[in-house]
């Protein structure tokens, strides 16, 4: 009797021992993965800002040869055809976006964080764009991103790029959409086309929008680049 008592207690060890090693093993592999999972998203995080310091840079750069070219343009000596030329130049610059742009308008403002049962997408922005371009808007710009016709708007992990740029926002309003136009009309067009507003009002997403008689839009801050496209 004694002998199958000790049988049990053995068998009982035995488990618990198991048991335990599987434990420390598990809590072993998870302090792995976690530690594993810092590394990888410290790396992810230098290489995000070493590529926004880049792009900052090229900004810099990119706004130093427009200054030279305008200090160019201003102080040339130039005919009347050539005149010409440069102000159909110009006009073609803003109309690419490369001009900041002042002018009426309105302000959208979206903010998905507190009582919302959903999140904005891409997709969503680029609803708000294609209707405010539909409703006659000149230039539009989104978290101080001016859309042009090569902007892509899309997300990557949990930021949303546009012009390959994350424009999430830590602090204040997450979205704010610019668009100059026409404000009655813009405003008739966001807020009854597809149902956009209402939809997103009824899923919690706080939205507000006001009518500005005077906006300003910075200038697209990237370049163009046509390496199959041959104008003729």
């Amino acid at each position: 009797m004694r002998t199958e008592i000790w049988a049990r207690v053995a068998l009982v060890a035995l488990c618990l021992g198991i048991l335990l090693g599987v434990e420390i093993r598990t809590a072993r592999e998870v302090r792995e993965m976690e530690a594993k999972s810092q590394v990888r998203y410290r790396s992810m995080l230098q290489l995000l800002e070493k590529a926004q310091t880049r792009h900052r840079e090229l900004v810099k750069e990119v706004k130093k040869l427009k200054k030279r070219i305008s200090d160019f343009e201003r102080g040339a000596v130039v005919s009347a055809r050539t005149r010409e030329m440069m102000d159909a130049t110009e006009k073609a610059r803003m109309l690419a976006g490369e001009k900041a742009v002042e002018g009426p308008g309105i302000v959208i403002q979206i903010d998905d964080r507190q009582g919302s049962t959903t999140i904005i997408y891409s997709g969503d922005l680029q609803d708000f764009i294609n209707i405010l371009r539909f409703a006659g808007a000149e230039a539009i710009a989104v978290n101080g991103q001016r859309i042009v016709g090569t902007t892509a708007v899309h997300e990557a992990g949990q930021n949303l790029l546009i012009n390959k740029v994350p424009v999430n926002r830590r602090e204040g309003v997450p979205y704010e959409i610019m668009a100059i136009g026409p404000p009655d009309r813009l405003e008739s067009y966001i807020k009854t086309t597809y149902g956009l507003w209402k939809d997103l009002e009824a899923a919690g997403v706080r939205l507000t929008l006001t009518r500005q008689e005077r906006l300003l839009l910075p200038a697209y801050k990237g370049g163009y680049l046509f390496r199959y496209g041959i104008a003729f």
